[in-house]
């Protein structure tokens, strides 16, 4: 969409955005509204057009400046939106994703009488949410990562610093990086990626559909990890005694679970 910039310049920019994945609401109150009816000085002879609007003008706070083509490219087919000023270098990229959270359900597997009725959902953003809302530590890290050369799937790595061993966090975070497929079709595929034998018969990670499950682990000095449209959680290493627990354990008396 090329636009008029305020009302004294004789500057055309262009928007260029997904009109299926963007947010029309932020792109019209908080993105043209402004540049088009708030821009009054002049900027004849400024260099600085894409860093002035963006300071100044431009009402939402993810908003960035890129260069690379390719990762603007990438960026506008996730929902962003790119802003092109003539004879600039700079292109302003700015969050306006639609958030289509899907909301939040009860566990169908792991169903509990006194536990939270809270389960993942396919949503990356909606459960690290809800990873952060039970965690609140300082030292918490969620470092996001693409995977598949083509579907370009999210992939979160979630872990407490001082907690986690340091080199098993690297080691999983190498793995991940040498996921090297056109498409990740869910959990399972990275599953088998970071795992340090396929062939074995015994689990090396835990699955999870709890958020509170997962919290419980991260806090242990497990490291936990989400993937953009799995309801499914991964946390390692996996624990022998862990696949014999159950939720109801969390919840109950440590007299009572380890009776029954």
């Amino acid at each position: 969409k090329k636009i008029n910039l305020g009302k004294g310049n004789n500057i055309k920019i262009a928007l260029v955005y997904d009109k299926d994945l963007i947010d029309r609401n932020i792109i019209s109150d908080y993105i043209l509204k402004p540049l088009m009816l708030h821009v009054e000085e002049s900027f004849t002879g400024k260099e600085n057009i894409t860093e002035i609007l963006m300071e100044k003008y431009i009402c939402v706070d993810d908003t960035i400046l890129k260069t690379d083509t390719y990762e603007i490219t990438d960026l506008i087919k996730k929902g962003f939106t790119a802003v092109f000023v003539p004879n600039s270098k700079n292109t302003i990229i700015i969050n306006t994703v639609k958030k289509s959270y899907k909301s939040i359900i009860p566990p169908e597997i792991e169903s509990s009488i006194r536990g939270p009725k809270e389960a993942f959902t396919e949503s990356i953003e909606s459960n690290l949410s809800q990873i952060n809302r039970r965690i609140k530590d300082k030292n918490l890290r969620i470092e996001r990562f693409i995977v598949g050369e083509r579907s370009q799937t999210e992939v979160a790595i979630i872990y407490i610093e001082d907690i986690a061993d340091e080199k098993l966090v690297n080691k999983i975070k190498e793995r991940v990086n040498l996921i090297k497929v056109d498409h990740v079709k869910n959990a399972g595929y990275v599953e088998e990626y970071i795992e340090n034998n396929s062939y074995t018969v015994f689990p090396q990670s835990f699955t999870t559909e709890r958020p509170d499950v997962m919290a419980v682990n991260i806090m242990e000095g497990r490291i936990g990890i989400l993937m953009e449209g799995s309801q499914q959680g991964i946390t390692v290493p996996a624990i022998f005694i862990e696949f014999f627990q159950t939720v109801e354990d969390y919840n109950a008396k440590f007299m009572l679970s380890t009776v029954i």
